[in-house]
């Protein structure tokens, strides 16, 4: 007998079951509604209140070394730009040095000329600006005979003043001792200083010192200790706001460390750089 062979898949399976093998899964919704789907991950906020020990260290030991570094720096500097309103130099005559002769006031005067190494100096503006300025000046003499004349700012008087032939005025010098019967005068012009006496002698020593205003820079120098004290308040104040309270932390206790900081890098520095100060 020949079955029907149109229809011998139907027979196969008379009660139209699927086999799981056939079963299907279906779908719904649009693809753009299945790829917006996320997996629900809940995070946990952070605890501004949580103890960090990297932010404490921070703050207990690097910031507080650094700015006792800083500090002893600026210091060192702020003294040296304050040593550097003075200046003073001195010269030595040796017997090469050749007096010049000018007149002053129709009388002969032996000259001696002096390049100092000092800022330019303009009297008058010393004057006006109350600054300082000293100068002194000594002749070698026989019988080892010891006699100096000098100048001050506290002695400056104009009404003393006298005029060469090329119109040019001088100051007089008070001398004292073994040199108390000589004139001495002298003039100034940026650094060189011209030295004339009544008598021809040899020159021995000239010296000059003085001082002038500390510089911006200096005065920069001078307050910036203070801005580094309130830069490290302000940080203090800005961890606890910001909620670094571990940072803030360890800059109270950063308080001992940067006096011991200042102190040893002051030792330090000091070492090293002796001859400078």
């Amino acid at each position: 007998m020949v079955e029907d062979e149109d229809n011998w898949w139907v027979n196969k399976n008379p009660d139209n079951e699927k086999s799981p093998s056939e079963s299907m899964n279906v779908f719904t919704g649009s693809v753009g509604s299945i790829s917006s789907q996320s997996p629900d991950i809940s995070i946990m906020p952070n605890d501004p209140n949580k103890f960090i020990m990297s932010q404490f260290l921070i703050g207990l030991l690097i910031i507080p070394i650094f700015a006792g570094f800083i500090t002893s720096v600026v210091t060192i500097s702020a003294n040296k730009s304050v040593n550097d309103t003075y200046y003073d130099d001195y010269y030595y005559f040796s017997d090469d040095d050749n007096p010049g002769t000018t007149i002053i006031s129709g009388d002969e005067y032996y000259t001696w000329d002096v390049i100092f190494d000092v800022p330019d100096i303009d009297i008058s503006d010393i004057e006006e600006r109350d600054y300082w300025l000293s100068i002194e000046f000594r002749a070698a003499e026989e019988d080892s005979q010891w006699g100096y004349c000098y100048f001050d700012m506290d002695i400056l008087d104009n009404n003393e003043l006298k005029k060469s032939g090329d119109g040019s005025y001088w100051y007089p010098m008070y001398c004292s001792h073994s040199m108390e019967e000589y004139e001495v005068l002298f003039q100034v012009t940026e650094q060189t200083f011209t030295y004339a006496i009544d008598q021809n002698i040899q020159a021995e020593y000239a010296s000059i010192y003085g001082d002038t205003d500390i510089s911006g820079f200096g005065i920069f120098l001078q307050i910036l200790p203070i801005l580094i004290i309130l830069f490290y308040i302000g940080v203090i104040v800005w961890s606890f706001i910001s909620k670094r309270k571990s940072l803030g932390f360890g800059l109270i206790g950063g308080i001992i460390i940067v006096p011991i900081s200042f102190c040893f890098s002051m030792i330090f520095i000091s070492f090293f750089y002796w001859n400078n100060f």
